[in-house]
């Protein structure tokens, strides 16, 4: 029994001891080798980790369980781990890009990037509160370590000490929360959980009813902020703006997915037994729809153009969970897979392009400055590709046909719909109608704009390799396509999301 436990948690444990090993190695090789030659081959034993641990995921079939059932494995939940790691894998091509622009020539990056990893895994096994508390906390004091990388930025030393406050204030709220749980049912794992709360919830008092609320009340919150949520969304735009451009990508879409599978398990808890939870989620979810959108109009430069969106899409997420169905989760999970693969095309965009900025810069000796909006005036005459592929990319995060945004929002107004939340879900409706706004803005400054043009985009073709932006192109275009096979053929994407819905009601 053991050494079959053992197996099924093979990826984990394998990615676990490379950690360590690639730790200790990189340690030994800094004095034979300089920097750059040692980042390279950081990135190249990343790389060659995480494929490995694809590999151990794809052909683990075994299911099992975990000191009492802190963590158990799933067999429908390794497709979730499966489109993880290979999200972790092209986010990891991206960033390496980066590491140019900001001079982080420290082979300690990947390090933290491959805990980053682990802690989400182990989050895809965790069924009890209390394992739940200890691989977040260790992801969040990973990205607390990302966030204050670049040491001689003021920005990214404020950015770090921010997260650092407010991540510690919400640890708090979490474990607060789970005292409250474990002082009134004696218990933090799911699968008791399930069985004993809804049996007291009938025969407790005024008093335990909502002392149970406030603790149920106060992990909700916990993941709103994980997720950004108004009005949790405060300390987003400053930690992620002051960051390092590779560890706002990670920020952003390393761990939505782990994040998401585990929210709902509690969810589902707690909204089965507190109803009026609902409309927590409702507000909190229209309030991030609404604020974001309405920032993101008024924003000049990109990065926190592009972070106020995701503000926005987040909302979308938390309005279709505010209602624990079968479909409203799996519409949530084909949401959240679609905005993720719109969201590296567009990050690898800026990382590109920064890339390209720091040659442009240093072969002229000038200033390295932000990217702002206006710099892309005219940017599709000058470049016609990549502004085809902004405008496809934008055209999918407003909901156009026959992009897969569209699907993706239409189905998450059809959960509603069958919910009988019809009027929210009008209200979404219109919000994003709203929302096409200030992505037509940019899309107008890429194509129409001729103010304010930047004299770095005139030249920026000069000093684009043509065979890795060849390559680039066609990666793009891969992506874009797979974008629109899912509109047409939608039936492999639902099957996926079904799958890994089975695997969150899993122990339920």
């Amino acid at each position: 029994m053991d050494y079959l436990v053992f197996k099924s948690f093979l990826p984990e444990i394998f990615l676990s001891s490379c950690i360590l090993f690639q730790l200790l190695i990189n340690v030994l090789l800094v004095n034979n080798f300089n920097f750059p030659i040692l980042l390279l081959e950081s990135i190249s034993q990343t790389f060659f980790i995480l494929s490995c641990v694809f590999v151990l995921l794809w052909n683990n079939k075994i299911e099992g369980y975990f000191l009492n059932y802190l963590f158990i494995n799933e067999s429908n939940g390794n497709c979730l781990k499966l489109l993880f790691i290979l999200n972790a894998l092209i986010v990891l091509l991206i960033i390496a890009k980066s590491f140019k622009f900001y001079l982080l020539n420290f082979f300690e990056y990947f390090f933290f990037y491959l805990l980053v990893i682990l802690a989400a895994l182990l989050l895809f096994n965790a069924m009890d509160m209390l394992s739940a508390y200890l691989v977040l906390e260790m992801q969040t004091l990973t990205f607390f370590v990302l966030a204050a990388f670049k040491r001689n930025s003021v920005f990214s030393i404020e950015a770090g000490i921010k997260y650092f406050i407010v991540g510690a204030i919400i640890s708090a709220f979490f474990l607060f929360g789970c005292s409250l749980c474990y002082g009134y049912f004696g218990t933090l794992n799911f699968f008791q959980l399930n069985i004993i709360v809804p049996f007291l919830i009938n025969n407790i008092q005024n008093e335990g009813y909502y002392f149970v609320l406030c603790a149920l009340l106060f992990i909700i919150v916990v993941f709103l902020f994980k997720f950004a949520i108004v009005p949790f969304h405060f300390w987003a735009p400053d930690v992620y703006e002051g960051s390092p451009l590779a560890s706002t990508i990670i920020f952003s879409i390393i761990p939505k997915l782990a994040l998401l599978h585990f929210f709902i398990k509690w969810l589902y808890l707690s909204l089965m037994t507190f109803p009026e939870l609902f409309w927590v989620m409702v507000s909190t979810g229209l309030a991030s729809v609404v604020v974001g959108i309405f920032y993101a109009m008024g924003q000049k430069r990109l990065k926190r153009f592009i972070i106020y969106s995701s503000i926005a899409q987040s909302g979308f997420l938390i309005v279709s969970l505010s209602n624990i169905t079968i479909i409203s989760v799996v519409a949530s999970y084909f949401f959240l897979v679609n905005y993720l693969v719109t969201a590296i095309i567009i990050w690898a965009l800026v990382s590109i392009l920064y890339y390209y900025k720091n040659d442009f810069v240093s072969f002229y000796n000038s200033k390295i400055t932000p990217f702002y909006l206006s710099d892309f005036s005219a940017f599709f005459k000058k470049n016609n590709s990549w502004g085809f592929l902004i405008l496809l990319v934008f055209f999918s995060l407003m909901g156009i046909p026959p992009f897969t945004g569209f699907f993706a929002k239409a189905f998450i107004f059809y959960g509603l719909i069958i919910s009988n939340i019809n009027y929210f879900a009008i209200v979404l409706i219109l919000i994003n109608a709203i929302a096409t706004f200030y992505y037509l803005r940019f899309i107008k400054i890429v194509f129409f704009d001729t103010k304010n043009f930047d004299y770095l985009f005139y030249h920026l073709h000069t000093f684009f390799n043509s065979n890795r932006v060849f390559y680039i192109i066609i990666i793009s275009s891969t992506i874009l396509y797979l974008l629109l096979a899912v509109f047409f053929e939608p039936g492999i994407s639902f099957l996926f999301c079904y799958k890994a819905s089975i695997s969150t009601f899993s122990g339920f």
